[in-house]
């Protein structure tokens, strides 16, 4: 018998079977594709290595991919170590160097020097800030407390992008809080692994099968219950029992698991009404580069725009002499099965990229267009924000533990997935040893 099976092989379930597998347990995880990593994979085309969607890593060694690697022995090798970035931002209809610090954004030709101090204001603010006491606020209204400028309200857009929380009218205040807190202290605000996302996958990977295994093309039907208590699972008509079962897939995926009774009516109805974040996602490999830019650009004139080119900080993503470059526009989720909105969507992120990077598309090579229905699990939105999101440890089943970018742990994106692996560690070996979380 298993001791804790893991449903789903994403960043979340690979990072908490790696950790449980450390200790001794011995861990199962159930994968219903055929290749690791989740929404977090790549894939190879022409020699090009592409990411699903844009992919960056907050705080580099300072965020908690690393600190999982770490309990693990491992490191992530990041590309470009030592180099300075290089973003910029499309503000008023120009580009501009983005700041990266108190002393970035006093200095920034973007605002007046009245206005220079007013978002200084606003940051000091948030850096002495509880983010407990503002995750009920939208991050907007944090803003006009400390200012009526709308010029600095729009620049503050920025820390949106960072969180990837389109709206800055819904963004919960609190979110971007821990944000701004961490990154001003952190020696680099996103990092990018050498070699992509498949990097920190494969040593995940490898740490659990030393001693343990991944079922790729396993899907679980049905999570076992045995009085209030999860037991195992049913996976490919067999009958996998275990102490403990992770469940790592967005909340709002467990309906087909469980039976409607197991969990009471509040939980069903949390989980349907949780709004993701989706996107139209391009990427394009270039027959020569386009721009000395080894960060990212940004949009604040209007639609959520953004993109990167990543073989510029890693040239391992694309053949030698070629350029991979990647773009992403924020679309509601509600709109993604719409095609006239997806159709615009595309045209509108088209265009900007030809006004941005003159001449790029006499370059491309070829392109991929994904409409991706869920970038993150939860839009860090007032009412998802850390304290609303469902607790690790279920409340209703015993021995049910999720694990995912969709619960109670701190950050965003697939941070909130490191995080709650590293929260979930502690919770489970509680739970093995018989005492419960």
């Amino acid at each position: 018998m298993y001791e804790v099976v893991v449903i789903g092989a994403g960043y979340g379930g690979l990072a908490i079977a790696a950790l449980l597998a450390r200790r001794g347990h011995r861990v199962l995880v159930c994968e219903q594709s055929k290749v690791l990593g989740g929404r977090a994979r790549s894939d190879e085309h022409d020699g090009f290595i592409l990411a699903w969607g844009l992919h960056v890593n907050r705080f580099g060694d300072a965020g908690p991919a690393a600190e999982v690697l770490r309990r693990l022995g491992e490191r992530i090798e990041w590309a470009g170590e030592g180099k300075a970035e290089r973003s910029l931002v499309q503000f008023n209809g120009r580009l501009y160097p983005r700041p990266d610090s108190v002393g970035g954004y006093l200095t920034t030709p973007m605002l007046s020097w009245p206005d220079r101090l007013r978002l200084v204001a606003v940051l000091l603010r948030a850096l002495r800030a509880r983010p407990e006491d503002w995750y009920a606020v939208t991050w907007a209204h944090f803003v006009r407390r400390t200012t009526s400028s709308p010029i600095v309200l729009k620049l503050c857009q920025l820390f949106n992008y960072a969180i990837y929380a389109p709206d800055i009218e819904v963004t919960s205040a609190g979110e971007v809080i821990y944000f701004v807190q961490r990154a001003l202290k952190a020696p680099a605000v996103t990092a990018q692994p050498l070699g992509g996302t498949g990097q920190i996958i494969h040593k995940l990977e490898r740490v659990i099968c030393r001693t343990n295994e991944i079922r790729l093309g396993c899907k679980v039907d049905r999570i076992l219950l045995d009085r209030g208590r999860a037991v195992g699972v049913l996976a490919g008509g067999e009958e996998i029992t275990a102490q403990a079962v992770v469940f790592t897939p967005p909340v709002q995926h467990l309906f087909r698991l469980v039976p409607d009774e197991a969990l009471p009516a509040e939980f069903w109805e949390y989980a349907a009404n949780l709004e993701p974040t989706a996107c139209i996602a391009y990427d394009f490999g270039l027959r020569e580069p386009v721009p000395d830019l080894n960060g990212s650009v940004i949009n604040l004139d209007g639609a959520f725009l953004m993109g990167s080119f990543p073989s510029n900080r890693d040239p391992s993503l694309a053949p030698e002499g070629m350029q991979l470059a990647s773009f992403l526009n924020a679309v509601a989720a509600r709109d993604v099965t719409e095609k006239p909105v997806v159709d615009a969507e595309t045209m509108r992120l088209r265009r900007w990229i030809a006004e941005t990077f003159p001449g790029f598309f006499d370059r491309v090579l070829w392109e991929r267009r994904l409409v991706i229905p869920l970038v993150d699990g939860v839009h860090l939105r007032v009412g998802q924000a850390y304290p609303d999101r469902h607790p690790i440890a279920s409340p209703h089943i015993r021995g049910l533990f999720f694990v995912g970018d969709t619960v109670a742990a701190p950050a965003c994106s697939a941070d909130i997935a490191f995080n709650a692996a590293l929260e979930a560690e502690e919770l489970i070996e509680e739970y093995l040893q018989g005492k419960e979380p």
